[in-house]
């Protein structure tokens, strides 16, 4: 179970960089 909360809060943190990085693209 630690395993899998830590890959959601590791999912959380990439989706917000892409995120970031698309807002700083455009």
């Amino acid at each position: 179970e630690l395993v899998a909360g830590f890959d959601q809060e590791t999912a959380a943190v990439v989706l917000a960089r892409m995120v970031s990085v698309k807002m700083e693209a455009e």
